[in-house]
């Protein structure tokens, strides 16, 4: 093992390259007399004219070195590493673990290699007792890692690729990419000069969409104004008589995706609009044709439409960079124990989607309360339910009816997008679901033939791309069914009327929120996201919304 030597720091120590062009005769001989000495007493085998600065952290199981490589001040080496010709790891960078790398990889200072993981598969038990399991990385030749930047383990880089300075690498990334990014997503094609037309037709094809869905949504808004006297200024053919103001929240959202605020109001009026919705007492925004015995006390009511609101009306105040005026009560009333008699009386065995829909409701609540009134209610006890009531052979919360995974498919959608998702916190068993979605998706033809709707399809691209992010298991698969899904989207708009919720209606808000953000997410998947002008907001936004380290708890 090496460690930093107590010598005086060399220009060499922070810049290496310049070793082998400036270095005295003197600083040659100390090198590579300390370099015969790391030899004797590590794995080590080293080419031509390298240089390792004394201030590094040398101590690897193995590590071969091809010739004028250069390892800078305060790197840490650890683990297998082999490396081609012409490699530098520089300033403060780490690479551990498992990793093979070609010749011409430039490692910025900073940068993070790690080429292992911890398990931490039995949540009774300390993270730091479960040991660590070991894919290994690969990176090939003439990349460029840039400062700050994060691999983490399983991931091959190819060739002459850019990793962009504080990127977080969890997925492949293909020859010839720019990535950058938290998760890392597909900037360009280095390849192609800056602005040019992609040569993917199926990216045509998102161009093309993309210039006309900016163009039109205005449009498409004022297609669905109401008449006069109703109590909502939109309406939707799928929500017009069961949610009024669902129309509402819809065309909120879709303005806010392309950074608008839709009219006739401007964003104060839409605030107060929506905050009157809201009942002081529950916290919920009751439809105009619930019971009073139904607002004085809420049902358990999987699915219902009472409780949907918590989403509907929250989430386009949060797009109006708003909130509720009052704690959704509902929630934070629910003790440990009477959180989990309602749990394990929800009818998981037939009614799966129903169930995950209720699940919903209660983390998105937690959400809102939590961001804004810092009471997360009993968030720890739902998780825990959760993570300890999911299958581990499917991965989901229930199982199919016959032969049909639709109702614990969607369900898992729902469940996790409210929960797991929602704060940032990894599934019970990604690898099991992803196997679970894709034959789903199979047993339905990939939509094709029946059952091609906006929750369908929705409720396969948001779980395979959740368990993505925690796993390669079966990427490629995962891409290309993405990318059907994304072709057969775009099909499905109709230039100035937007989408239709399903093949056979008519286009309406919700189907074209819905369909929209569905494109939105395969592009965040496929690291096209740049690619649109339009952004996920609300429901359907991607990434975390309040992570559970986040969250201020309160002092019990």
């Amino acid at each position: 093992m090496s460690v930093p030597d107590a010598r005086p720091v060399e220009e060499f120590d922070s810049h290496p390259w310049r070793f082998e062009s400036q270095a005295t005769d003197a600083q040659r001989r100390g090198q590579v007399e300390f370099a015969a000495e790391l030899a004797r007493r590590l794995p080590l085998k080293l080419g031509e004219a390298c240089y390792l600065s004394p201030q590094a952290y040398i101590f690897p199981d193995s590590l071969t070195l091809g010739d004028r490589c250069v390892v800078a001040a305060g790197v840490r080496l650890h683990g297998t590493l082999t490396a081609g010709d012409h490699c530098s790891i520089n300033l403060h960078a780490s690479v551990i673990g498992q990793v093979r790398m070609g010749s011409w990889v430039r490692i910025a200072a900073g940068a993070m290699i790690a080429g292992f993981d911890h398990v931490s598969d039995d949540p009774e038990k300390p993270i730091a007792q479960q040991g660590v399991s070991t894919k290994g990385i690969e990176i090939g030749d003439d990349v460029w890692i840039g400062a700050n930047a994060v691999v983490t383990d399983g991931v091959r880089i190819g060739s002459h690729c850019i990793v962009a300075a504080g990127a977080v690498v969890t997925r492949d990334v293909p020859d010839y990419a720019l990535v950058g990014g938290n998760p890392a997503r597909l900037i360009r094609d280095r390849r192609r000069p800056r602005g040019s037309p992609p040569a993917d037709a199926l990216l045509a094809e998102v161009d093309v969409f993309d210039a006309r869905i900016g163009e039109e949504w205005p449009a498409i808004l004022a297609e669905h104004a109401a008449p006069p006297g109703q109590p909502s200024w939109y309406q939707d053919p799928r929500n017009a008589g069961r949610a009024p103001f669902r129309a509402d929240c819809d065309a909120i959202q879709i303005a806010a995706m392309f950074g608008a605020v839709p009219p006739p109001f401007g964003r104060e009026d839409w605030i107060a609009r929506l905050q009157a919705l809201q009942d002081p007492a529950t916290g919920l925004c009751f439809n105009p044709d619930t019971p009073d015995a139904v607002r004085r006390d809420p049902p358990a009511d999987p699915g219902g439409d009472n409780l949907y609101n918590i989403l509907c009306v929250g989430y386009a105040l949060e797009c109006l960079g708003a909130a509720f005026r009052h704690p959704v009560a509902w929630a934070s009333r629910l003790d440990p124990a009477a959180l989990q008699r309602a749990l394990d009386g929800l009818p998981w065995a037939e009614r799966g989607w129903s169930s995950g829909a209720w699940v919903d409701a209660l983390g998105t609540a937690y959400y809102l309360n939590a961001r804004d009134f810092a009471d997360p209610g009993q968030l720890t006890t739902l998780i825990g339910w959760l993570t300890t009531r999911a299958s581990a052979t499917t991965g989901l919360w229930s199982g199919p009816g016959g032969d049909d995974w639709l109702q614990p498919v969607n369900g898992f959608y729902r469940l996790t997008r409210g929960t797991y998702a929602q704060f940032g916190l990894p599934l019970p068993y990604a690898e099991r679901t992803i196997d679970s979605v894709l034959a789903h998706l199979r047993r339905y033809g990939g939509f094709e033939p029946t059952g091609f709707n906006a929750c369908n399809v929705l409720d396969v691209v948001h779980p395979l791309m959740l368990c993505a992010r925690q796993t390669n298991h079966r990427a490629v698969e995962i891409t290309e069914a993405l990318r059907l899904l994304l072709a057969a989207a775009l099909r499905h708009y109709q230039p100035g009327r937007g989408f239709a919720f399903s093949r056979g209606e008519r286009p309406g808000l919700q189907g074209t929120e819905m369909w929209l953000s569905i494109v939105a997410l395969i592009l965040t998947h496929l690291g096209l996201a740049d690619a649109a002008r339009f952004r996920l907001v609300g429901v359907h936004r991607w990434g975390p919304a309040l992570p559970a380290d986040r969250i201020r708890w309160p002092e019990r």
